[in-house]
């Protein structure tokens, strides 16, 4: 009997524990905790662009009225250690006047903020005996801030913010409010800024990236390690009611004379299913 409550005893114990470290683990910034590569992120879907007429799309992606790129300077600031991270610089009232520019797509590296690292095997923030989740306290921070005005023909539409790639982490703000995080940085990462966007008006975009997050203990890879927002940053504008994601599938039929062409609906920002 004694055996059976000392076991009951250590499970009870176990299970206090176990809620202890999930309720501490919460309580970490996001990119430090391995449990969370993303808040407030799209499903992944299908990329594509409304389009006005259906020839529109054929000599070029962007030749629609409602993709607005968000390529070229941002305002940058970039620090190491991170908490040297200024307060507010996510706010509408924020001053960056002193702050330097940076093209976007580009690398931080190839711009004169940090050192770009090359290797094989090894992490790069930890050489030898690595213990994951733990990241270097010299860790680096770029903060980006940018003014942009929605187009008037945008107005009853919902509107989204696309970055195709941005390593390693990376936090999300529109006028302030924090819209979400990624750390998947060779995926596209979106977010719906519907409600956070003020129409007729200037709003601040501004981005909050890491150097290491959790997510780079899956990026052992061999190339140059070097980061930077390393792929197209734009606005998408999308109807109320419209798709958001499909699938084609093609097949030959027996005995193959022609083709089968199938669409499927697979999600919608609709309640709504539809195949």
């Amino acid at each position: 009997m004694k055996k059976i409550y000392t076991i009951l005893f250590l499970s009870i114990l176990s299970v206090f524990a176990a809620a202890s470290e999930n309720k501490t683990r919460t309580h970490i910034p996001e990119w430090q905790n391995e449990k969370v590569p993303s808040v407030g992120r799209e499903y992944p879907r299908t990329s594509f662009v409304n389009h006005t007429e259906a020839n529109s799309t054929l000599s070029d992606f962007n030749n629609s009225p409602f993709i607005l790129s968000l390529n070229g300077k941002w305002k940058f600031e970039w620090m190491t250690p991170v908490e040297s991270k200024p307060a507010g610089f996510e706010k509408t009232t924020f001053d960056d006047s002193g702050w330097n520019e940076i093209s976007v797509p580009a690398n931080w590296e190839v711009n004169g903020y940090g050192t770009a690292l090359y290797t094989n095997h090894p992490y790069e923030f930890c050489p030898s005996a690595p213990t994951p989740p733990a990241l270097p306290a010299h860790n680096q921070l770029g903060l980006y801030r940018k003014k942009i005005t929605i187009p008037e023909n945008w107005n009853g539409r919902r509107i989204f913010l696309h970055l195709a790639g941005v390593k390693s982490g990376c936090y999300v703000y529109i006028n302030g409010q924090k819209i979400g995080y990624s750390e998947d940085s060779k995926n596209p990462a979106e977010y719906d800024i519907t409600p956070y966007i003020i129409r007729n008006q200037e709003n601040i975009i501004a981005l909050e990236v890491y150097r290491w997050s959790t997510g780079s203990y899956l990026e052992c890879q061999y190339f140059w390690l070097i980061i930077f927002i390393e792929r197209d940053l734009s606005l998408l504008s999308q109807p109320e009611l419209s798709f958001y994601a499909f699938s084609i599938r093609q097949y030959l039929d027996s005995p193959y004379p022609h083709f089968l062409f199938c669409f499927d609906l697979l999600h919608s920002n609709t309640p709504f299913s539809y195949t």
